[in-house]
């Protein structure tokens, strides 16, 4: 509070107050208190709810000495599902919304400070509005461009009398990065409505509930929504994207505004595919599952293009670095990740196919003389080392050695796609069990067998992913970890 004092920055603490109380509804002391059972929503008029309301804002308001309190309130889905089933049945579900807001502005009375809401429920009860009490802010929010205007968030508010303060968004949630294209029309758009209807205040939102948010990333929307709240009409996006290098980063040779329309450009070859924009989501699914599949069949035509434009922005990144003293390294270094993961968004798919693609044209023509000649070891040594050397991709390099590995391991004369991993133990299992019937070892004897086991463990562990891969290629993307449990689980039973 001290640090921000000096910069003439008033904190405002925002504690929900209504919906999104899952972790405290989840708790038995209060789960009297929820509207269904483990939900996120308090129940209006149930003895106890006001009383903890009450509670929360007392010991915000000793921390936080400036003049407003948000009380959060959005998103109350589960309201009239449960302890106030009949009584929304009955007044209606704006009633009971809005009666439970005018009751904690009532019970926080005392504090003198005015009370923020939300306003995406209660303007869906605009003849309802007036009765709020007109001391409280409503801060209308939407995240998305809006091509006809933000007035249906505005009006139902600014007609009965009421402040309002409009909240557009940086879009960076559930996203690998930001998708400043929907941020900056989003911000251009709702600020310059508000500001005809008179709206008092901007409230640039960023939320982090994916787990996967850098703030370092943010930088962009955030500081276009300063420039777009801070001056009249609607500020001018090409101007800022030409500014925001030289201002931000002291960068005078335009690469990170350049770099920067490059992400937007891979966020909107994602979107033009039908897949919206760079998702965690597609960062982290498997891309053999049923519904990869369907994102692969998507992402396929354009990953390509994706990549480019994820590798110019590192490009262009590097180069500035190297050239120039800047300012805020630490942005740049999380602009740098946010390429990364877009690129490898793409190229695990692409690898995905070339894996697929790989083992279906060896298991279809294992029989050929080509296949078959890559079933001697010595000649596939040499092949192995001729591909790799002549700058083939990674991934044949990858296949064609780990396949060379679980051959000399298992001590097998043919490379067959089908080989399963069960088929591997087997193997593995019938050869100690001939040896053991040998009788006793020598050391040197215990020694190599022990050797041949690690090695058994080494393939099994690889293999039990990647051979069934031509027939089932969704088992490739299972972990290493999970396959060595299953492998040790079948050499525990031998």
């Amino acid at each position: 509070m001290e640090y921000a004092q000096k910069y003439h920055v008033t904190i405002i603490p925002e504690q929900e107050a209504f919906g999104h109380l899952h972790k405290v509804l989840t708790w038995q002391q209060y789960a009297p208190l929820a509207e269904i059972p483990n939900g996120a929503v308090l129940a209006p008029g149930r003895p106890g709810s006001m009383q903890l309301i009450t509670q929360w804002f007392d010991e915000l308001a000793k921390l936080y000495p400036g003049p407003f309190l948000h009380i959060g309130a959005d998103e109350t889905s589960e309201l009239g599902q449960g302890q106030t089933a009949s009584d929304v049945q009955q007044r209606g579900l704006g009633a009971v919304y809005i009666d439970f807001l005018s009751g904690i502005h009532e019970a926080l009375a005392p504090l003198h400070r005015r009370l923020l809401f939300w306003g995406d429920v209660a303007m869906n009860s605009p003849a309802l509005v007036p009765r709020l009490p007109h001391d409280m802010i409503a801060v209308t929010w939407q995240y998305d461009p809006e091509p006809q205007g933000f007035h249906r968030w505005l009006d139902p508010y600014t007609k009965a009398g009421m402040e309002t303060w409009v909240a557009p968004g940086v879009n960076n949630w559930n996203r690998v990065w930001p998708d400043f294209d929907l941020a900056l029309r989003n911000i251009q758009g709702f600020v310059a409505d508000g500001q005809n209807a008179g709206s008092t205040g901007m409230l640039n939102t960023i939320w982090d509930d994916d787990g996967e948010g850098l703030f370092l990333e943010d930088w962009y929307g955030v500081l276009f929504g300063a420039a777009a709240s801070w001056q009249p009409g609607s500020a001018d996006i090409a101007q800022f994207q030409r500014d925001y290098g030289a201002v931000f980063h002291g960068d005078a040779t335009g690469d990170i505004d350049e770099a920067q329309r490059a992400l937007i450009a891979a966020h909107q070859t994602l979107a033009g595919a039908g897949l919206g924009d760079a998702r965690d989501a597609y960062f982290w699914i498997d891309p053999w599952s049923p519904e990869g599949q369907q994102i692969a069949a998507k992402i396929r035509p354009v990953s390509a293009e994706v990549r480019l434009d994820a590798e110019r922005a590192l490009t262009l990144i590097a180069q500035v670095k190297a050239a120039a003293s800047l300012r805020e390294m630490e942005s740049l270094d999380a602009m740098d990740l946010g390429a990364r993961r877009i690129d490898f968004l793409a190229f695990k798919f692409q690898t995905a196919d070339q894996i697929a693609d790989s083992y279906r044209r060896l298991y279809d023509g294992q029989k050929t003389p080509e296949t078959v000649s890559y079933t001697h070891l010595d000649v596939y040594k040499r092949q192995i080392a001729t591909r790799c050397a002549n700058g083939s991709s990674i991934p044949i390099c990858i296949h064609s050695a780990i396949a060379m590995t679980w051959r000399s391991a298992m001590g097998l004369r043919a490379f067959a796609p089908g080989y399963s991993a069960k088929k591997i133990r087997q193997s593995g299992r019938s050869s100690r069990n001939d040896h053991n019937r040998r009788g006793s070892q020598t050391s040197a004897t215990r020694s190599s067998k022990h050797q041949l086991q690690r090695k058994r463990r080494i393939a099994c562990s690889i293999f039990s992913a990647w051979m069934p891969a031509a027939r089932r290629p969704s088992l490739f993307w299972a972990t290493t970890a999970a396959n060595w449990h299953a492998c040790a689980r079948a050499r525990s039973r031998e």
